[in-house]
C-alpha cells in the first residue's frame, strides 16, 4: 500500500514528505464553578499542520506565498486519505539548488528551485 498525502491549491497539487507534524488545536469554554472548581465544555478539534515539500520551481513558490498573503482555501488529503478545508497560515521557503543558464555550464543564473515549509490550519 502506498502512502501519499495530497495538497492542492486550484490546479497545483503538491505531494508533502513524510513525517508531517500534525497539531490538535482544542476549542472550547472554561467555566469556573461556585465551589471554585472549573469545568471545561469542549466544542470542538480542528488541526494544524506543518509539512514540507521539497524542489519547487519559482512559480510554485510565489503561488504558496500569495495563498499565505491572502489566507487562500486549500484542499488536504492526509495519510488516512481523509480530505480538509484548510487555509494556509504561513510559508518559508529555502533555496535547495539551482540549474545553470547553459546546459552544463557552472553559472548559477538559471531557474531555482526551493524547499517550501507550509503551514495550514483547518477550517470548520
Amino acid at each position: 500500500m502506498t502512502i501519499a498525502c495530497k495538497l492542492t491549491l486550484n490546479s497545483q497539487v503538491l505531494y508533502p514528505e513524510l513525517p508531517i507534524d500534525r497539531t490538535a488545536l482544542i476549542q472550547g469554554t472554561v467555566l469556573d464553578l461556585q465551589n471554585g472548581n472549573s469545568r471545561f465544555y469542549h466544542r470542538k478539534t480542528r488541526y494544524a499542520w506543518t509539512m514540507t515539500i521539497a524542489d519547487v520551481d519559482e512559480t510554485t513558490r510565489g503561488t504558496w506565498e500569495t495563498a499565505a498573503a491572502t489566507s487562500a482555501s486549500v484542499t488536504f488529503i492526509d495519510e488516512r486519505s481523509t480530505s480538509y478545508t484548510c487555509r494556509v497560515t504561513d510559508v518559508s521557503t529555502s533555496l535547495s539548488r539551482t540549474t545553470p543558464a547553459v546546459a552544463g555550464g557552472t553559472n548559477t543564473t538559471g531557474p531555482g528551485f526551493y524547499d517550501l515549509s507550509v503551514s495550514i490550519e483547518q477550517i470548520q
